[in-house]
């Protein structure tokens, strides 16, 4: 009796411990795992350590007048990035998702590997890797543009770089 009114007690506890994507990422865990789901692949889970670190590479690409490039590997050892970019509009975490995943016409499912250069589909692979678990993502704003950053872990498709077999 004892251990079930101490599972009872700390049960609320663990639910408001877990990640939660925040109001301005709505939408983005979901356009993951709606990719994921059709591949018949786990669904991702929201990270806030990730999106921290998403975070404060977003806001240096905009103090950088929102240049463009990856984090430095040492800065996400472990973790994998997509980048996006848009100018004259805003767009939704669905969007973001979506133009990465457009790859997919990109990506050889019998090869598992890109047709042609792997830039063509990476963004794709990462978000269907099958070992990535978590993801984290930021947006930041600099005028009329967008960047939008987002991590995850385990980093994926690295072999993709490689030649070697992706997802």
């Amino acid at each position: 009796m004892k251990r079930i009114i101490i599972l009872f007690a700390i049960l609320p506890l663990l639910v408001l411990s877990q990640d939660k994507e925040p109001k301005k990422m709505q939408g983005m865990l979901k356009a993951h795992n709606k990719y994921r789901k059709a591949l018949g692949l786990p669904n991702l889970i929201w990270s806030n350590t990730l999106a921290a670190n998403a975070q404060k590479w977003a806001n240096h690409l905009k103090d950088q007048n929102c240049s463009i490039r990856h984090s430095p590997k040492k800065s996400r050892i472990g973790y994998g990035e997509n980048i996006a970019w848009n100018s004259g509009y805003n767009d939704t975490p669905e969007g973001v998702v979506d133009r990465w995943c457009s790859e997919q016409e990109n990506f050889n499912f019998e090869t598992r590997k890109c047709n042609g250069n792997w830039q063509l589909c990476g963004h794709y692979t990462q978000v269907i890797w099958r070992a990535t678990e978590r993801v984290g993502c930021a947006v930041v704003q600099c005028g009329n543009q967008q960047v939008w950053v987002c991590q995850y872990d385990p980093a994926g498709n690295i072999n993709v770089t490689k030649g070697n077999p992706a997802y």
